[in-house]
């Protein structure tokens, strides 16, 4: 079988075997490129994300917002309790004063 084939033929193969190589490693080349490119920016996301994933464990969860919020509303009754007893305080407070600058006269 190989003893029909002429030297014409071998020099054919030969060169579209080069062809085939060189086309091979073009290709390899583009795609190599790509994948530094590619692995750099997983890099940078993996940064990007640790760096948020450290913001987020210093951030109070959905619990503790909550006994916030009740904490607050809690803290807002006593503040208004504490106005309406400021108000009857200045009220006496008053009443005191006028009866001493009545008393006074």
């Amino acid at each position: 079988m190989l003893e029909n084939i002429s030297l014409a033929q071998i020099g054919q193969l030969i060169n579209f075997l080069l062809a085939a190589a060189a086309f091979l490693g073009v290709v390899s080349g583009y795609i190599g490129k790509g994948a530094k490119e590619i692995s750099a920016k997983v890099s940078d996301h993996e940064h990007r994300l640790s760096k948020v994933e450290n913001d987020l464990s210093h951030m109070p969860n959905t619990e503790t917002v909550h006994q916030l919020q009740l904490s607050i509303t809690e803290i807002k009754g006593q503040m208004g309790i504490m106005a309406k007893s400021s108000e009857a305080t200045e009220r006496t407070t008053r009443r005191v004063e006028e009866f001493l600058m009545q008393k006074g006269r």
